[in-house]
């Protein structure tokens, strides 16, 4: 996959990282986490940041009234609270619509190609479904073992 413009991965977690010198001649550079792993949603993610950011820089410096009233520190943010804003706005339609996963995949689509539908299709998909039965099997086989009790210092 290509990189992700704008972005840097520390971890595994992507952050969106833009860089605009401002009318008075100094740097804003606010960082935000992209509360992500998956890269296809931190491009998407990225790229909405990236509209936010345009359109913050048009309403903040596009005026010649506005221009030198805000040093870089008072820039930055307010760039970082309208992000973290366009952030929470998407995790919480995300969480509406049902799509959203804590653990960052999504159990419908692991589920989706353990279906016997999918078995012709996918050529790992026939191998998941004897992985699947093998796990379905062990209720059956550990349901007749027995909790012992273990002493590990003599008495």
């Amino acid at each position: 996959m290509t990189a992700i413009p704008n972005t840097k991965r520390r971890g595994a977690i992507y952050w969106y990282r833009r860089s605009r010198r401002l009318p008075c001649g100094s740097h804003n550079r606010p960082i935000v986490s992209l509360r992500t792993a998956c890269p296809r949603a931190a491009r998407r993610r990225a790229a909405m940041l990236t509209a936010k950011f345009e359109d913050l820089c048009m309403h903040l410096f596009g005026k010649p009234g506005r221009r030198f009233t805000l040093d870089r520190e008072a820039a930055t943010r307010i760039f970082q609270a309208e992000f973290n804003k366009a952030l929470d706005a998407m995790d919480a339609e995300s969480l509406q619509a049902g799509a959203w996963d804590p653990a960052g995949t999504s159990i419908m689509t692991a589920c989706h190609t353990l279906e016997s539908q999918t078995a012709g299709r996918y050529s790992k998909a026939s191998r998941l479904n004897v992985l699947l039965d093998a796990v379905n099997k062990i209720p059956v086989v550990t349901g007749s073992l027995r909790a012992t009790k273990i002493c590990l210092v003599a008495n």
